[in-house]
């Protein structure tokens, strides 16, 4: 054994954690009831859980969540928890849980906790769905895409650069490598949210605006499925960012020739309906039914954005033309018509407008830079992902749940016939024909229940990205203030320019 080992099971049996604190055994119980497969994370859904058997308050728990959730991630590790006891046990003893005095102290303090086997039940059914904050989603990965040069010595096509923070890999694609990726995820995850590519073309992929829409569509989707919980680690995904062989496409079809989908690879498939909530069926078709209207009034909200952005720019340009006329006027002959000292003056007055008014274009254009950046790209990534939701949940009923609901009918259709047949032979052929869609129907069963089980997982991942809207709104705001402040910068040295052109046209 190491001495390193050695020091650490020593450790482990006095009971101090690698907070360098003599830690109560009962810290130990309550991490392996709220991380039962040790997975190390513990959301602040479940820690609330815990906080409820503590009889702390929710107020004093919101206190004590924020002094440990320093990455405001709304997931803490082991070590995190165990500084949360501490300040629970704080509370529970009558102090106010300060962690400046929790980490001057030798040992933390006990805690008192009921109902440990409930919150562990608890837990694992929170396990089996995880819930996910969008900034725990957000801080998982980031991803990149940039134009890059265009490449093919007779068919010329456009490449990108692509990072990956998560791999720490930068690597170059063109659009058709994206292409057998996402054939190669569907076939994998036939029950996961996974948005559209954007099109091939769209009058010509040469143009400049065209390319920088779909770079932006190109980033909103591998952003999403590198930030997914189950399709993140993929090997898909590993080979498109990692693979340095002549044909990636090649490599990418090759794999989905032998690929499984995840029923067959998730040690959860065949063990999920014990873990559904209630008429999740129910549910789920509810859910289907409400998403067209905010989806609707989605695509309506980003329209509307676009219009904004449109406006901002036609300002801009407006304002670039109004420069150009300011400074053809000042450089008319006017001599005869306004005198030649104030034709002076207005050539150096309404030259210095002219220069000045670019400073008003540049701010413009700045505006119009973060609207596009900020309030349509978040409203297109929402929209993006509630429209592959919903194609989810069309494509869920339309396939498995039909084909249940098909075989359920035909069976209980021959049932009906076999308990009114008199003929001993049609008898039989009929119950030949239930026990084999008898088996058919439990292996369609599981599949149904698996569907469902993803569509409810899923579900909590578009709880977590509807919180872009309290994101997409801060930003909008923001932006706002921000460029009506670089305006009046921009307006101000104008006016001084305008006063005094005001002043030497009203000298006699």
């Amino acid at each position: 054994m190491s001495t390193a080992k050695g020091a650490a099971d020593k450790n482990t049996q006095q009971g101090i954690h690698a907070t360098g604190k003599r830690v109560p055994e009962s810290y130990e119980r309550v991490y392996t009831s709220v991380c039962p497969q040790n997975e190390n994370r513990i959301t602040r859904h479940t820690f609330m859980q815990l906080c409820r058997s503590t009889m702390i308050g929710k107020e004093a728990a919101d206190a004590i969540w924020s002094s440990v959730d320093l990455n405001k991630t709304d997931a803490i590790d082991k070590d995190g928890l165990f500084w949360a006891l501490g300040l629970i046990g704080m509370q529970q003893s009558g102090f106010s849980p300060d962690m400046a005095t929790l980490q001057e102290a030798t040992e933390l303090p006990a805690i008192k906790i009921d109902n440990l086997h409930t919150l562990q039940q608890t837990a694992e059914r929170d396990n089996i769905a995880p819930e996910y904050s969008f900034r725990e989603l957000e801080e998982s990965e980031f991803i990149q895409v940039n134009l890059g040069k265009e490449a093919g010595m007779f068919k010329k096509h456009t490449t990108y650069t692509i990072f990956s923070k998560r791999r720490n890999v930068t690597c170059t694609r063109r659009y058709s490598d994206f292409e057998p990726l996402d054939a190669l995820l569907r076939k994998r995850f036939p029950y996961r949210i996974i948005p559209q590519l954007p099109p091939k073309t769209f009058g010509g992929n040469k143009n400049k605006s065209f390319l920088q829409k779909r770079r932006k569509a190109l980033e909103r989707y591998l952003t999403f499925v590198c930030r997914h919980p189950v399709m993140r680690d993929d090997e898909a995904l590993d080979v498109f960012f990692t693979y340095e062989g002549g044909d990636l496409q090649s490599r990418l079809k090759d794999m989905g020739k032998v690929a499984k989908d995840e029923f067959q690879t998730n040690p959860l498939a065949l063990h999920v309906e014990q873990h559904l909530p209630d008429n999740i069926a129910a549910a789920i078709q509810s859910t289907h039914t409400e998403l067209e209207p905010v989806l609707a009034t989605m695509k309506s909200l980003r329209e509307t954005a676009e219009k904004v952005v449109a406006t901002t720019e036609t300002q801009a340009l407006l304002w670039t033309a109004f420069a150009a006329d300011i400074k053809k006027l000042g450089l008319s002959q006017m001599s005869h018509v306004a005198g030649h000292n104030k034709a002076q003056a207005l050539e150096t007055g309404l030259r210095d407008t002219s220069n000045l008014l670019k400073s008003v274009v540049d701010r413009r254009e700045e505006q119009c830079v973060r609207e596009m950046d900020g309030l349509v790209h978040n409203l297109q990534n929402l929209h993006e992902i509630l429209s592959a939701f919903r194609d989810l949940l069309t494509r869920r009923l339309k396939g498995i749940a039909k084909d249940v609901g098909s075989t359920v009918k035909k069976q209980t259709r021959d049932r009906s016939r076999l308990s009114s047949s008199s003929d001993g032979a049609e008898s039989a052929k009929l119950e030949a024909k239930i026990q084999q869609r008898d088996s058919a129907l439990q292996s369609l069963a599981a599949v149904n229940n698996f569907s469902m089980y993803c569509v409810w997982c899923e579900s909590k991942l578009i709880k977590a990205n509807i919180a872009q809207i309290g994101t997409m709104l801060e930003e909008m705001v923001t932006s706002q203030i921000t460029g009506h402040k670089q305006m009046a910068s921009a307006w101000t040295p104008l006016l001084d320019t305008v006063t005094r052109l005001v002043q030497d046209l009203h000298l006699e």
